[in-house]
C-alpha cells in the first residue's frame, strides 16, 4: 500500500527588519525540502486484496469473480401469481330454529266454570256415582307466546307435535284441538282426538313446510269436547288436569325475523391448486414471507363469524393456519377486509384435507375450507336463504424460505461482461506468469438439483490488445446436501489457453453460460426430494491462483496523487527535483511525472531517460536494494511555478525484469521507496 507524507513545500525563511517606510525589502533564498514520501509494493500494480502470502512468503494471486448467480426465485417465481385467487359467493346454506315447547294445563274445575259447561260443573267432587256422556265442551283460546321464538317464519321445513294427556276421572270421546295465528286468519293445524282414555294420552303431528307463521303469539283452541258415560266413578277431583303440549322442531325457513341459534351458515372447502408450475411437482414450501388476504362482504342483518381453515399449513410449533374473526352486516356497503401473516408457516402441497389425510397422487395443491357462522345473541334479526356472503382470499407477497418437490427440467441462458479490476492500474506493457496456474470455472451449486453447466465462450478484452476466447467447456454438477445445508463444488478447466487468457491482463470478460436443472432427471415420485433455499444460489465464477512468479516487459503502472502546494509571493530563480529510490524488487523501474491543475488538466511534466536500477539478487531472490538518485531540472521560471501550483500529480512507471526475459517470484517483503525533495532558489520580495 502507499503512504503519501507532505513533509514541507517549501520551507519559508521570513526575515523582518528595521526598514524606511519608502524601501521595499528583497532577498535572495536557497530552499531544500522533501516534497512527497511513498512505497511502492505489489498492490500498487495488482490490486491488493487479491494477495496472498504462500509459506516462504512468496506471495500469489488469489481471485474470484462472480459471473452468474442462479437463485431460488430465478428456479422458480413461486409467488402471488402462482396461487390463483379464490372468490365465491355463497347464499346462506341453512337457517335452523331451535325447537320449541309449549305445555298448557287445565284442571276440571277451570273447564267445568266456563260457560256453557254447567252441566260438567254439576259433577265436581261427586263420590261413588254415575256421570252421563255430555258434549260441547269448550275453552276460550290459549295463547302461546311464539313471539319469544319468532315474529314471521317462512318455513322450508319443519314439523308440528302435539300431545294430549288426559288426567280427568273420565273418558274424553273426542275433542277437537286447532292451531292458528293471532288473528285466527290462518290455520296451522285443526284435527279431532278420540278415544283419550282417563290417564292416557295421544300424540299428533303435522308437516309445517310451506306454512307462514307470523304475528307475537298463536292461539291454541280445545273445541268440542265430548265424554263418555261412565257407570260409577269413585270421585270427580276437581284438580285433575288435562295437558296439551304443542312442539315444534325441525326447523329450517326460507327467511325469519326470528331469534336464531347458534349455526353454520355457510360450510364451502375445497382444493386450490397452484398455477403456471409447468413440469414442477411441489410437495412443501416453507413461507419466509405471505399474507393472507382476507376481503368479504355480507348482506346479513347480524354478524357473520367468518373461519377460513388451511390445515395443510402448520407453524413451528404444529399449529395449523386457521383465523377466525366477525364480518359486521354490510351496512355502509364497504367489504370487509385484513390481512393475516403466514410468514414461518410450512404449507403441505399434497392436499393434506382437515382430517390430516394426504392424497397420495396430489401435488401443486392444498385444501381449504371457509365457514361463515351466526351465533346465539337472544335479539331478533331478520335472515333469509338469499342472503350471502362474498369472499375473496388472495395471497400477497408470497416469497418462500424454501421448496422440496421434484423443481423441473428448465433451463437460463446468461450473456453477460464481468469487470475485471486486478490489473486496473496497469495501463501498457506486458505482466506474465509462469508456474502452475489454476484458472478455471468454479461451479458452487446451493441448490438440490442435479444440473449441468455449458460455458460456450470466456472472452478476455483489453483495450489495445487481441482478446483471447475458450469455447465449448461443460461438466455435470451434482445437487446440494440438505442436513445440513451444504453446496457442492465442481470445477472447469480452462485448459492450455487459461494462461493466455491470464497474461493479457483483461480489464472484462465476456460469458457465455447455459445453466439446466434436471436435464437428464425426469419426474417421478421417488424424485420429489429436490429443494431449493432462500439464499442458496448456484453460482458460477471464475476462479484463479496464480503465483506471482513473474515477468514485466515495459509494464506500465500510473497513479494519481494529491500534490498539495501552497501559492507564495515567490520568484523562482532556478533549481531541481530529486528522486531518491530505494528499490528491493528485482525490476528495474522508469519514472515519468506529469503535473496536473485543479481541472485535472496537464500543465507541465518531467522525464528523465535515467531507470531505477533492479535489487541485487541471489539464487532468485532479491538481496537487500537498489540505492538510486535521480535528479529532474528545473529548466525555466515558468516551469518552476506551473509544478509548485499543481493541485495532482501523475506517477507512471515502467517496470522491467531484469535480465530481460527472467522470471522472478515475488515476495511480501519487497518495496520501492521512493522520495521526492525539492532544491531551489527564489527572491522573495
Amino acid at each position: 500500500m502507499k503512504t503519501f507524507n507532505i513533509f514541507i513545500i517549501f520551507l519559508l525563511v521570513l526575515f523582518v527588519s528595521c526598514r524606511k517606510e519608502f524601501e521595499k525589502p528583497r532577498w535572495d533564498a536557497g530552499i531544500l525540502a522533501p516534497l512527497i514520501k511513498t512505497k511502492l509494493g505489489i498492490g500498487d500494480i495488482i490490486k491488493d486484496s487479491v494477495i496472498q502470502k504462500n509459506p516462504d512468503n512468496s506471495l500469489k494471486i488469489v481471485n474470484r469473480e462472480l459471473l452468474y448467480s442462479m437463485t431460488l426465485d430465478s428456479l422458480l417465481n413461486l409467488s402471488k401469481q402462482n396461487f390463483p385467487e379464490y372468490n365465491t359467493s355463497k347464499k346462506l346454506s341453512e337457517l335452523k330454529l331451535d325447537s320449541k315447547t309449549f305445555s298448557h294445563k287445565i284442571t276440571l274445575k277451570e273447564l267445568a266454570e266456563q260457560p256453557g259447561n254447567e252441566r260438567l260443573n254439576d259433577y265436581l267432587e261427586q263420590k261413588d256415582g254415575p256421570v252421563p256422556a255430555i258434549s260441547d265442551i269448550n275453552l276460550p283460546p290459549i295463547a302461546l307466546p311464539t313471539g319469544l321464538f319468532f315474529r314471521e317464519a317462512d318455513i322450508k321445513e319443519g314439523k308440528l307435535e302435539i300431545t294430549v294427556n288426559n288426567g280427568f276421572p273420565f273418558t274424553i270421546d273426542s275433542v277437537n284441538f286447532k292451531l292458528t295465528n293471532g288473528s285466527g286468519n290462518n290455520i296451522y293445524y285443526d284435527e279431532v282426538f278420540k278415544n283419550l282414555l282417563s290417564n292416557g294420552s295421544d300424540n299428533r303431528s303435522t308437516d309445517l313446510a310451506g306454512k307462514k307463521v307470523e304475528g307475537n303469539i298463536m292461539n291454541a283452541y280445545v273445541l268440542n269436547m265430548a265424554t263418555v258415560a261412565a257407570g260409577n266413578i269413585a270421585y270427580m277431583d276437581p284438580n285433575s288436569v288435562i295437558t296439551v303440549t304443542i312442539t315444534i322442531s325441525d326447523v329450517k325457513v326460507n327467511s325469519a325475523n326470528a331469534i336464531f341459534p347458534a349455526q353454520n351458515v355457510i360450510d364451502d372447502s375445497n382444493y386450490v391448486y397452484l398455477v403456471g408450475m409447468k413440469d414442477v411437482k411441489l410437495t412443501e414450501a416453507k413461507l419466509r414471507s405471505g399474507n393472507v388476504r382476507v376481503e368479504v362482504t355480507s348482506t346479513a342483518q347480524d354478524n357473520i363469524y367468518f373461519t377460513y381453515d388451511i390445515p395443510g399449513a402448520r407453524d413451528n410449533a404444529g399449529t395449523r393456519f386457521r383465523i377466525e374473526d366477525v364480518v359486521p352486516p354490510n351496512q355502509s356497503g364497504k367489504p370487509f377486509v385484513k390481512e393475516y401473516d403466514l410468514s414461518g408457516y410450512v404449507l403441505s402441497l399434497k392436499g393434506m384435507n382437515s382430517k390430516g389425510e394426504i392424497r397420495d397422487t396430489t401435488y401443486n395443491a392444498f385444501f381449504n375450507k371457509i365457514t361463515g357462522r351466526i351465533e346465539y345473541t337472544g335479539r331478533l334479526i331478520f335472515l333469509s336463504l338469499t342472503d350471502s356472503m362474498s369472499v375473496k382470499i388472495s395471497m400477497e407477497n408470497m416469497v418462500p424460505e424454501y421448496v422440496r418437490g421434484y423443481l423441473g427440467k428448465d433451463s437460463v441462458y446468461q450473456t453477460g461482461t464481468a469487470s475485471i479490476d486486478l490489473f486496473k492500474k496497469i495501463t501498457g506493457g506486458e505482466l506474465k506468469f509462469d508456474g502452475t496456474t489454476t484458472l478455471g470455472i468454479k461451479i458452487e451449486n446451493g441448490i438440490g438439483v442435479s444440473g449441468f453447466v455449458d460455458v460456450s465462450s470466456i472472452k478476455g478484452n483489453r483495450p489495445g490488445t487481441s482478446s483471447v476466447e475458450i469455447k465449448d467447456i461443460s461438466t455435470v454438477i451434482a445437487p446440494a446436501i440438505e442436513t445440513p445445508l451444504q453446496s457442492v463444488h465442481s470445477t472447469l478447466s480452462l485448459g492450455e489457453k487459461s494462461k493466455d487468457l491470464l497474461n493479457m491482463m483483461p480489464h472484462t470478460i465476456d460469458y457465455k453460460v447455459q445453466a439446466f436443472a434436471n436435464k437428464d432427471v425426469d419426474f417421478s415420485p421417488q424424485n420429489t426430494n429436490q429443494f431449493a433455499y432462500y439464499g442458496s444460489p448456484l453460482n458460477i465464477f471464475l476462479d484463479m491462483e496464480v503465483p506471482l512468479n513473474i515477468l514485466a516487459n515495459k509494464l506500465q503502472l500510473s497513479d494519481t496523487i494529491e500534490f498539495l502546494t501552497k501559492e507564495m509571493e515567490t520568484s523562482v530563480k532556478s533549481g531541481y527535483l530529486n528522486i531518491i529510490a530505494e528499490n528491493g524488487f528485482p525490476i528495474s523501474a522508469n519514472l515519468k511525472l506529469y503535473f496536473l491543475d485543479a481541472d485535472k488538466k496537464l500543465i507541465d511534466s518531467l522525464i528523465s531517460p535515467e531507470s531505477i536500477k533492479p535489487a541485487p539478487v541471489n539464487a532468485g531472490k532479491a538481496v537487500g536494494k537498489s540505492q538510486n538518485i535521480i535528479r529532474y531540472n528545473l529548466s525555466s521560471e515558468n516551469s518552476i511555478q506551473n509544478i509548485l501550483h499543481s493541485k495532482y500529480m501523475v506517477f507512471k512507471a515502467v517496470f522491467d525484469t531484469q535480465p530481460a526475459g527472467e522470471y522472478y517470484k515475488i515476495y511480501s517483503d519487497y518495496e520501492l521507496d521512493v522520495t521526492i525533495s525539492g532544491n531551489v532558489n527564489v527572491t522573495i520580495e
